[in-house]
């Protein structure tokens, strides 16, 4: 390689990175809208695609490329990237819903990972979660009791899972419990893209009083694989724009509770 290459490299390095953010959000990729997109040639962006697919990052398909079910959870570092003001603006309309000396369940997730950086000073309340950045963002404040449920490390993401930590996590009832999801159907209701996630929700569903679902517009008709609650398992879904009129329709009739802008 000539020094001549290395600027190309980092171009070519930053264009895959964000070529995997949109993986991430919409689940396919189309070489055509991407070539325009990056304002460079289609066979550049399929040679990108063909690089990341030699990395198990996705599947390439005629035309583009789709997410494949190992790509579905990135580490943390990648998915924090992504739509960081709505992910913003959910955590600010959730937080005062948290009060004084509340048991609280904070799963795992970029946007429930925003709401414990705002509860950090927020009143004192017991905080029980499977997401050890959630607990170090709530350890900033000296107010709050933090329990981590415990299981197993997953390093890339910081979240734990598995018997022990579901165990730990009925092992209690929750005023509150706030959890993230992967999509949200009409048909099914909330998914997610790994079964270790859709299980420990899956756990929370008899024990909390009043059961949270945290999700940005992109999360609405997304694709994922495993079922985690029927629209009427939840009593509030939380979100940064208006749901369209037909999950309106279906939210209301499961008798749940839509706080939006």
């Amino acid at each position: 390689m000539t020094s001549h290459d290395g600027p190309v490299v980092r171009i070519s390095a930053l264009r895959q990175q964000q070529l995997l953010e949109r993986l991430l959000r919409d689940q396919a990729l189309r070489v055509a809208a991407l070539s325009e997109e990056f304002d460079v040639s289609r066979e550049t962006i399929r040679r990108d695609l063909k690089v990341l697919e030699r990395r198990g990052r996705l599947k390439r398909v005629y035309g583009g490329a789709v997410a494949t079910p190992s790509a579905g959870i990135r580490p943390l570092i990648e998915r924090e990237r992504i739509n960081q003001t709505g992910k913003a603006t959910i955590a600010a309309l959730a937080r005062d819903l948290v009060k004084e000396g509340d048991s609280v369940f904070i799963g795992e997730g970029t946007t429930t990972l925003a709401l414990a950086r705002l509860l950090s000073g927020h009143v004192p309340f017991r905080c029980t979660t499977n997401m050890i950045d959630i607990g170090a963002a709530l350890g900033h404040g000296d107010n709050h009791e933090i329990f981590l449920t415990g299981g197993r490390l997953y390093p890339d993401h910081g979240i734990l899972a598995g018997h022990a930590a579901i165990s730990m996590a009925q092992s209690q009832i929750y005023d509150i419990a706030f959890v993230g999801t992967s999509s949200i159907t009409l048909d099914v209701g909330c998914l997610d893209h790994e079964r270790m996630l859709s299980e420990m929700n899956k756990a929370l569903t008899n024990r909390a009083k009043r059961l949270i679902v945290l999700a940005d517009g992109s999360k609405f008709g997304a694709s994922a694989r495993f079922v985690t609650y029927e629209l009427g398992a939840i009593d509030t879904l939380i979100t940064d724009a208006r749901p369209g009129r037909a999950y309106l329709a279906a939210l209301d009739d499961a008798e749940v509770e839509v706080i939006c802008p």
